[in-house]
């Protein structure tokens, strides 16, 4: 509300156990850990939308809102629950900018299901290109327009007087990197399993492998934006 809608969100499951150590929790199983990103992400989404647009805003006769449009949303996962509402309104847009990294099978799917922008990386333009079709199909197959889910790629740049200076410093840099943890963190990699050196075109390709699917929850609630949780009235989440 602050800032006018002016925030994003970025939604990914770490692959950091010390993180997982701030809330007092081990590190959980690959599986379940994306099994409670979805559940994480539509239950803040049907927070979000717990505010209809009809509920207004506050006006010079003190009167704060209409409560009539203003409903819990009890919903309940395996990992996360929220009876709701909020106790403020969500900003004018409905719901800040979703980002997610889209790395290894579960992330590019929860990406390609979710998110409003998704942050890649290559390290060729070619890379980059088949970087970009393979998030168009994973949004087109997940239900979605793919022009509704920007990608940004990160860019790396060394300098130098010269081409072969600049070639040099990233030479000597790379020498000093171990990659390998990395890797594992934009793939997606446990330590048992061994990747590449560099995330090229085979870890683009296995993007696309057939993956569990985590579905959505059910809820009993009027979504606020046309994307906020997947609504089946009447019945509680399961």
């Amino acid at each position: 509300m602050i800032s006018h809608g002016r925030a994003g969100w970025n939604a990914i499951a770490t692959n950091d156990p010390a993180e997982f150590a701030n809330y007092g929790k081990p590190m959980p199983p690959h599986l379940e850990k994306y099994e409670r990103l979805h559940e994480t992400i539509q239950i803040v989404q049907a927070l979000w939308g717990s505010w209809e647009y009809q509920a207004g805003a506050p006006d010079k006769n003190g009167q704060f809102t209409d409560p009539a449009h203003v409903r819990p949303i009890d919903l309940q996962g395996r990992h996360v629950g929220a009876r709701g509402p909020l106790p403020i309104p969500p900003s004018e847009q409905g719901q800040p900018v979703i980002l997610q990294t889209g790395g290894g099978g579960l992330g590019f799917q929860a990406a390609a299901l979710h998110a409003d922008v998704i942050v890649g990386m290559a390290m060729s333009i070619e890379d980059g290109k088949a970087y970009r079709k393979a998030i168009h199909q994973a949004v087109t197959q997940a239900g979605r327009d793919p022009q509704t889910a920007k990608l940004v790629m990160f860019a790396t740049f060394s300098l130098g007087d010269t081409v072969r200076e600049a070639l040099d410093r990233r030479r000597e840099l790379d020498a000093r990197v171990d990659e390998q943890p990395r890797n594992r963190r934009l793939l997606g990699r446990s330590p048992q399993r061994p990747v590449p050196p560099r995330p090229r075109q085979q870890a683009l390709n296995a993007l696309l492998q057939h993956v569990p699917a985590c579905g959505p929850l059910s809820a009993r609630h009027r979504p606020r934006h046309p994307r906020i949780g997947a609504v089946a009235p009447g019945r509680p989440a399961e």
